[in-house]
């Protein structure tokens, strides 16, 4: 999907269907600071760090785990 390394700090996403969503991009995940409100999902990330962040599970989990790839 062409996105590598990708930082998020201090941001917030309401009403979304999903938060935070980096399961396909490659490198290192970093999340900070971060808040979910009213979404369907807040954090999916694969691997890496989510650290000092926030998500209401008004409408679904604080935390997705997605596969790792898209084949097969």
């Amino acid at each position: 999907r062409g996105t590598s390394n990708p930082t998020i700090i201090n941001c917030t996403v309401k009403n979304m269907r999903a938060g935070v969503t980096l399961t396909h991009a490659t490198g290192k995940k970093y999340v900070s600071g971060t808040t979910t409100i009213g979404c369907e999902r807040g954090f999916c990330i694969g691997t890496g760090d989510i650290v000092d962040c926030y998500a209401d599970t008004q409408y679904g989990p604080a935390l997705g785990v997605d596969y790792i790839t898209d084949s097969g």
